[in-house]
């Protein structure tokens, strides 16, 4: 059972890969991972929150980025004498990452938590989050933002839960970018945000 059930789990990572590497493929534009928000602003912008370089920052693996354009390269070249899309630049990594337990929370007066996690994608040009097992409770909001150039996408709501559980954000760009989710006390503990893959556009 134990040899069944490995191969079946490695079979679902492959299955996932590919699926989002096909997405690169095809640009990983923002029509592509249309989703509603309700735009405004995190929370931290108009309020007091802890410092955020207290805020953990965790690592996007080392991509040996020559190669893999280089890669990209021979591979557009046939496709395009073959009439067959292109290879977007960029490659599609899993991390290990959920907001709710490698991010650390703000609790305010009143009960609610408003969570914060940062990647380091100072390496890439633009990224994209993609999640599983996603689920944003009524009321509770989800932005991602890059506080140095004020890059912002969200906020995410319940509107953006699946039955699949998958959800992926708009890119944004590259540098140290931070993931807030604002969780009011009335669904304290219902969230779930499972990093699945972010996807990695080279500069």
């Amino acid at each position: 059972m134990t040899i069944i059930f490995e191969a079946c789990l490695s079979y679902r990572i492959q299955t996932t890969q590919l699926i989002w590497l096909v997405i690169l493929s095809i640009g990983m534009s923002a029509s592509v991972f249309a989703q509603p928000n309700i735009g405004g602003v995190p929370f931290s912008y108009q309020n007091t929150l802890s410092d955020i370089k207290k805020v953990p920052v965790k690592p996007l693996p080392v991509l040996n980025i020559d190669s893999i354009q280089a890669a990209a390269a021979t591979h557009n070249a046939t496709s395009k004498q073959r009439g067959r899309a292109a290879r977007a630049n960029g490659k599609a990594v899993k991390v290990p990452y959920n907001l709710l337990t490698d991010g650390v929370c703000d609790q305010l007066d009143n009960g609610d938590c408003v969570w914060r996690l940062g990647i380091d994608a100072q390496q890439y040009e633009r990224i994209t989050f993609h999640f599983e097992d996603f689920y944003l409770p009524e009321g509770a909001t989800l932005y991602v933002y890059n506080k140095e150039s004020g890059a912002q996408i969200g906020g995410y709501t319940h509107q953006n839960n699946k039955a699949s559980g998958r959800f992926s954000t708009h890119p944004i760009q590259g540098g140290i970018v931070y993931l807030e989710y604002y969780e009011p006390q009335t669904v304290a503990k219902e969230g779930n945000m499972n990093i699945l893959m972010i996807g990695c556009h080279f500069k």
